[in-house]
């Protein structure tokens, strides 16, 4: 199946060979400025699915295009500066830090990176804080407020309803069900998000304090005093220069002594980037694989959400892994994962391929926002696991149940009549409560569950099982807590974990080698059709439909590998 992989490439591929045309720089009309516009849905691949986003691409923005973007233009020694303009995108804070990590790096190759904060926020001025010069324009305010998570509660409008949730967690931490049974945090959900948002905001105040050259104690006092109007930002020490974009290019040429040429992120990674070649196939070039696991874990196929969305199906995923394993030109794999998990029964036969593929390649795992829950059992197989420092990860833990809804249909004129055979057979309906002797079958289900969970973990962690369970208990870590816990390797960005994928496929870190897609998602969950614009409220009506789409992915798993789905840090 040599060169299988290369009929499914992405045509924009993180990190081949190849000298820059003549062609290229002299289409490129001599650009020495590389403009990355942020601003709305930043995914993690352009789906087959979503045709829209190939022929709107300018509406869509992929994380690794961004992330390769930065790291060609620091080698193209034409490039002289970067101008990020930031407005209104949906980044966490995990790949926020992996953009900031872009552009140390391009930093570092002796290059200056300008930031254009259009709408700043709290997490917008972390990833100024990575550039050199931050400008913003006149009368607009910096929104910089401190960190807020919210959890949404539902148990008294369930009581209301007469919905009966009947729900269990293997793991104190694991706070999953929780909206569902209180009406507030545990003791023990607050003290892990307490956890969770200490680690955000400490890493925050050191990334705006280095940047800017403040104390962190500064940096906190600022915060407190927030939000800003601008000209306020700009005497406290925030933002450097005010004006309108339109003025940008002259402040450059002032600046940096050249006439300022611009190419689009999009353009550039076009001309000057890297594209699968039609002699690939005949050609015996190493090449990377880039595994993607995005979204809810399910059954089945990768689903399609709206504009951006998917989610991880196992079959998509086991079949991708299957195919990489098997083919002679991959040397190595990454598995890119950017999900709270789901369905417990089919992470684990994603872990079953992942631990297959393991032992012909070597496998590194790069986390972006969240790889949680589901999204950590499939990563343990690995053999480096690289997180952003502000990644979700951990919850080792298992929530399962049913929702009894027979008060609800009695409510509304509702009636179910059955006809069962077997004693247990009434365990699916939601038209009933589950019996004592159930309900201790379905707990002692889910410690088994959860054992098998913490001991893989310790087995891939080399760890003792006692010790592993300290740090489950279903607990959600930021990456560098998780890196302090012994839970992943190394702190970085995708860009990290590629390198380490070189690294042990014994690549030389000169050689630039490419980097094939081997997942799509491709199954339409909902009837809506990908849009070429983004739809009101910056997005949020498509969010909205992917979260409720996530019960139907849910339904046909009683027991799930799920972090709490409603923690948003911002």
């Amino acid at each position: 199946m040599a060169g299988s992989i290369r009929k499914i490439v992405d045509s924009a591929a993180i990190g081949a060979s190849g000298a820059i045309s003549w062609w290229a720089k002299r289409a490129s009309g001599g650009a020495n400025v590389l403009e990355v516009s942020l601003t709305g849905q930043v995914v993690e691949e352009l789906h087959l699915a979503g045709i829209m986003q190939r022929l709107f691409p300018s509406h869509f923005l992929c994380m690794r295009e961004l992330l390769a973007g930065i790291s060609f233009a620091a080698d193209e020694r034409d490039i002289k500066a970067l101008i990020v303009r930031v407005s209104g995108h949906d980044l966490g804070w995990g790949r926020a830090e992996e953009l900031c990590d872009a552009i140390r790096r391009f930093r570092a190759s002796g290059k200056y990176a300008l930031a254009y904060l259009e709408e700043p926020e709290n997490i917008d001025t972390m990833i100024a804080a990575s550039c050199d010069r931050v400008i913003a324009p006149p009368g607009v305010p910096l929104y910089l407020t401190g960190l807020l998570s919210e959890v949404m509660y539902f148990k008294e409008i369930l009581d209301k309803l007469n919905i009966e949730p009947e729900l269990f967690q293997a793991g104190k931490y694991k706070s999953a069900v929780e909206p569902f049974l209180r009406s507030g945090m545990s003791d023990e959900h607050r003290e892990s998000v307490e956890s969770l948002l200490d680690s955000i905001y400490g890493h925050w105040l050191k990334a705006v304090a280095v940047g800017r050259g403040m104390t962190e104690e500064r940096v906190g006092g600022l915060i407190d005093e927030g939000p800003w109007l601008a000209e306020e930002a700009k005497d406290a020490g925030l933002i450097d220069e005010l004006m309108y974009e339109d003025e940008l290019d002259d402040y450059i040429e002032k600046w940096l002594g050249i006439v300022v040429h611009r190419i689009p992120l999009d353009r550039f990674r076009k001309l000057y980037g890297p594209r699968a070649s039609v002699r690939d196939p005949w050609r015996k070039l190493q090449a990377l694989a880039l595994i993607t696991a995005t979204g809810t874990i399910h059954s089945g196929e990768s689903r399609y959400y709206g504009a951006a969305d998917s989610s991880a199906g196992a079959d998509t995923l086991r079949r991708a892994i299957s195919r990489v394993r098997e083919d002679d030109a991959i040397a190595a794999v990454v598995l890119r994962i950017d999900s709270p998990g789901g369905s417990a029964v089919h992470s684990d036969f994603i872990w079953r391929e992942v631990e297959r593929l393991k032992k012909e390649k070597p496998v590194v795992v790069s986390m972006a926002d969240v790889a949680a829950s589901g999204g950590y059992y499939i990563a343990m197989p690995a053999d480096h696991i690289v997180a952003s420092p502000a990644t979700l990860t951990g919850s080792i833990g298992v929530i399962g149940g049913k929702i009894n809804l027979k008060g609800l249909y009695n409510k509304i004129g509702i009636n179910k009549d059955s006809v069962a055979r077997g004693k247990h057979a009434d365990m699916v309906t939601d038209y009933g409560s589950l019996s004592p002797e159930l309900r201790a079958k379905m707990k002692k289900e889910m410690e088994a569950v959860y054992h098998i969970f913490v001991e893989k973990a310790a087995s891939a962690r080399k760890r003792e099982y006692a010790e592993l369970d300290q740090s489950a208990q279903g607990r959600v870590w930021t990456g560098l807590q998780a890196k302090e816990v012994g839970l992943v390797d190394e702190l970085g960005s995708l860009l990290t974990a590629i390198e380490r994928a070189k690294e042990r496929a014994g690549i030389p870190a000169s050689r630039r080698v490419p980097v094939y897609t081997a997942t799509r998602a491709h199954r339409f969950s909902l009837p809506m059709p990908s849009l070429p614009i983004p739809l009101p409220g910056g997005g949020k009506l498509s969010r909205a439909f992917s979260a409720l789409a996530q019960f139907e992915l849910l339904a046909d798993s009683s027991i799930l590998a799920l972090m709490p789905f409603s923690l948003k840090i911002k």
